[in-house]
């Protein structure tokens, strides 16, 4: 019982420090393009509406 404790303790304590690392979630316009460059920026290409 003592080495669960130890371990999700371990865990917990892993976890709280965080990281600078954030997901973040988008939801583009249908027909639109989403590009991701090397340095992590994403960028929404809108549908060419012609």
């Amino acid at each position: 019982m003592r080495a669960a404790i130890v371990v999700l303790l371990t865990t917990l304590t892993l976890a709280a420090c965080g990281t600078s690392h954030k997901t973040v979630v988008v939801a583009p316009p249908a027909g639109s393009t989403t590009v991701v460059d090397k340095n992590g920026d994403a960028h929404v290409i809108p549908p060419d509406d012609r």
